[in-house]
């Protein structure tokens, strides 16, 4: 969350045309996951790490990332406040986390994953899949629609009223977003798991 002084004019520091820009940016994620998943305009780009390549890298971390820098700096932000750059502590909590995730998911997967064919390279496609897909969703949902929407609402909204309904507002609007998102994976994805479908 962006640390916004509703008393002053930083909210309106990002303006129609970087909010516009960041949100265009941002909703590449959707149309390349789309044209991935229901048409043919990728044909042959098909498994995991193919997807990585040409949609969550360029459009799902890359353009967000670049969108997420001109915003925090628009806002006179601390890059911290919108995921960049990492503090040590940072560093230290990403690290307990993922030894806590690989532990967790070592108990219903990791013994049968690794005993089958293949297994060293389906962990890399799952690696794929999970972490830097969801890398990807916290850059354009956290970072880019929640920044955006905040800052505009916070130009609407100003006050005492504004401290708990500006932050409402963006987490309501950035969460309908990576709901809709959701649609552009394939039906299968959707009801049964991306796990559900092999890469």
């Amino acid at each position: 969350m962006v640390a916004i002084d509703h008393g002053k004019s930083t909210p309106s520091a990002v303006g129609l045309r970087l909010g516009s820009s960041s949100l265009t940016a941002a909703s590449l994620l959707f149309v390349a996951n789309y044209l991935f998943n229901h048409t043919t305009v990728l044909q042959g780009q098909r498994g995991t790490l193919a997807y990585f390549g040409s949609v969550v890298l360029p459009f799902g971390i890359v353009v967000p990332a670049v969108a997420v820098g001109r915003l925090a700096s628009a806002l006179r932000a601390h890059g911290r406040s919108v995921g960049f750059p990492l503090a040590p502590r940072d560093g230290m909590l990403a690290m307990v986390a993922l030894g806590i995730g690989v532990i967790v998911a070592s108990f219903p997967i990791g013994h049968r994953i690794l005993s089958d064919p293949g297994g060293l390279a389906r962990v890399g496609q799952l690696f794929a899949a999970l972490l830097m897909t969801s890398v990807a969703e916290v850059l354009v949902f956290v970072g880019v629609f929640f920044v955006v929407i905040e800052s505009a609402v916070a130009t609407v909204i100003s006050g005492r009223s504004g401290r708990y309904a500006v932050p409402a507002a963006a987490v309501v609007a950035s969460a309908f977003a990576f709901g809709l998102y959701h649609f552009t994976y394939p039906l299968i994805a959707i009801t049964n798991g991306l796990l559900a479908a092999p890469g």
